[in-house]
């Protein structure tokens, strides 16, 4: 089971695209974990 806490809806390819508006928020190393 991934991290599906942000957007548990959300594609792959989706994933590490919210990486990066997630980056400055500091999450974006979350996201990054799990693609």
């Amino acid at each position: 089971m991934e991290k599906q806490e942000v957007q548990p809806l959300v594609p792959r390819a989706e994933h590490w695209r919210l990486a990066m508006v997630l980056e400055p928020a500091g999450l974006s190393f979350q996201c990054s974990r799990s693609v």
